[in-house]
């Protein structure tokens, strides 16, 4: 379980001061949470406060009842994954090797990859339906491979949690889902580490499809923590200050949210 207890932080951006205050939540063991919200509304700067990137001004995040203040970055980085939405494309490396930095926060000083590290990552590769790129170059790569390359690494890091922040940013609806599907394929796996997932994700109807929980924030606050099944009209409304309506449901009986266009 990762627990949050009143953290703050604040930053300026163009004049404008944006912060969090005394924010408390808890994400439990074996769920996969979505983050919604308007840009800007604290969602990423929470999810980066959690995956220790940044540090709270005020407050304590515990993870697997480790508070992060009394361990290492090390140690915080294999029980915590992150994968950013700005995927770096500079790395002159192959994809295979860059998916073994995955195993960094495991090894002793001076350790490097043996081949059971080779041989898992090859499966994750396999699994992710990109073993035909392990030789190529990280930067020859488009931006949807580079992101499913990123998730590999992730994956071998075998961590606790998984923060996603805009997993779905570059890739086309089949990857979307694809890459969704794993990483929930993951999370229910018994054997697998993977405790929890909090991701961030614009598109609604796919978070539906996929989270157990969804977290509204709005100007650095929490408006609602729900079960999917539970969520309305008047949530989107309230957070994204438009209007939506609740369409019927998908040949797969989902729910099915759409902004109303005609609405002023």
């Amino acid at each position: 379980m990762i627990d949050c207890k009143d953290i703050s932080f604040s930053y300026q951006n163009r004049g404008l001061t944006f912060s969090i205050q005394n924010l408390s939540v808890q994400f439990k063991d074996h769920s996969f949470y979505t983050l919604l919200g308007k840009n800007g509304s604290g969602k990423t700067t929470l999810l980066k406060i959690i995956a220790g990137i940044i540090s709270p001004e005020n407050g304590d995040i515990t993870v697997e009842e480790h508070n992060t203040k009394n361990i290492t970055n090390k140690i915080l980085a294999s029980k915590i994954s992150y994968l950013s939405s700005e995927i770096l494309s500079e790395f002159n490396i192959k994809v295979i090797d860059f998916v073994l930095l995955g195993k960094i926060p495991h090894y002793s000083p001076w350790k490097g990859a043996n081949q059971k590290d080779r041989d898992e990552a090859k499966l994750i590769l396999k699994k992710l339906s990109i073993d035909n790129l392990r030789d190529r170059n990280l930067f020859s790569l488009s931006t949807g491979q580079k992101q499913i390359v990123y998730l590999a690494k992730i994956l071998l890091q075998n961590p606790v949690w998984i923060c996603l922040d805009e997993l779905n940013n570059g890739l086309d609806p089949s990857n979307q889902i694809f890459l969704y599907k794993a990483i929930r394929d993951e999370l229910k796996n018994p054997t697998s580490s993977l405790k929890g997932v909090i991701s961030i994700c614009h598109d609604i109807n796919l978070s539906l499809k996929f989270s157990d929980k969804l977290i509204g924030l709005k100007s650095g606050e929490i408006q609602f923590i729900k079960e999917t099944r539970d969520l309305s009209e008047n949530d989107l409304n309230l957070l994204f200050d438009f209007k939506f309506f609740k369409s019927r449901k998908d040949s797969f009986q989902n729910t099915q949210f759409v902004i109303d266009f005609l609405y002023e």
